[in-house]
């Protein structure tokens, strides 16, 4: 009878050890799912973190596209307008030249070319400040000879008592 009563005991305790070990795996998978569960908040909001990243990227690329594009319309529009203004820049200059020319051609109609470039050459002249006559002239004789040695260092030393300038003597009345 004891061989009888120590195999029901070891099937019982057998049983225990299966339902101790049943009830176990159940604890473990119940605490895998509250842990899952637990960490699924952050996987959730990690997802939608990386969803909301990539619209921004998307985003981004697109305003950096229009950007682009608004950049290159405008470059267009520059060099549309840089074209269409030398284009009347170049006609304005060839209208004058052509202009400057016909008048030139009848000035020359009306006087001949010597005549017109000897008026030119003296309008040239006549604005470019140079003087073309001496301030000085020193002449003691009345001959048609060139000064002395004398004449031109006493003209040299009156020209740089008056720095160049002519006075004119005051008028004795």
């Amino acid at each position: 009878m004891k061989t009888l009563t120590d195999r029901k005991l070891a099937e019982e305790r057998k049983k225990t050890y299966e339902n101790q070990q049943t009830a176990e795996d159940a604890r473990k998978a119940l605490e895998q799912a509250k842990a899952t569960a637990d960490t699924q908040v952050g996987v959730v909001t990690a997802e939608r973190s990386v969803e909301i990243a990539r619209f921004a990227a998307q985003a981004a690329v697109q305003a950096a596209e229009g950007q682009a594009s608004a950049k290159k319309i405008n470059a267009q529009a520059d060099a549309e307008v840089t074209t269409v203004t030398g284009v009347a820049e170049a006609g304005r200059i060839q209208a004058i030249g052509t202009a400057e020319a016909d008048v030139i051609k009848q000035k020359t109609a009306a006087m001949d070319q010597k005549n017109y470039a000897n008026v030119e050459m003296a309008r040239a002249l006549a604005g470019s400040g140079m003087a073309l006559v001496p301030q000085i002239v020193v002449g003691g004789n009345g001959n048609t000879d060139s000064g002395s040695l004398m004449e031109v260092l006493v003209a040299q030393m009156i020209a740089s008592r008056t720095n160049g300038e002519l006075k004119t003597p005051p008028k004795v009345s």
